[in-house]
């Protein structure tokens, strides 16, 4: 890799792929980062009638590793099986399930 050239972590990971937006020009530790940070967290009970409070998230932090269920930004519903503890999940979503989602799990949504 040429020091001097801008590093197109999109176009390395994706070979044969053109035309990766903007902010997902810089990879950091294998993320993708766009540009801007997590301003706040705020402590989740999961709840399976109500999304969170705080709209979609950035991400997610779990104390505890686990499974967890979520509704994901655009509708999906899905479960991340066996989700690492102690790390930030680059996850954008609405609703934490209770059920579905094992307890415990100390989670965090962060924005």
């Amino acid at each position: 890799m040429n020091p001097s050239q801008p590093l197109d972590g999109y176009a390395q990971a994706s070979p044969g792929l053109s035309g990766a937006p903007a902010q997902w020009q810089e990879v950091t530790g294998g993320m993708r980062v766009d540009g801007s940070s997590v301003r706040g967290a705020v402590a989740v009970t999961p709840n399976d009638a109500s999304n969170l409070d705080g709209g979609a998230t950035r991400g997610l932090y779990l104390g505890v590793a686990g499974d967890l269920k979520v509704t994901m930004a655009d509708g999906t519903v899905v479960t991340f099986a066996n989700l690492a503890a102690g790390v930030v999940h680059s996850l954008a979503v609405k609703r934490v399930w209770s059920t579905g989602s094992d307890g415990g799990l100390d989670v965090l949504a962060l924005y």
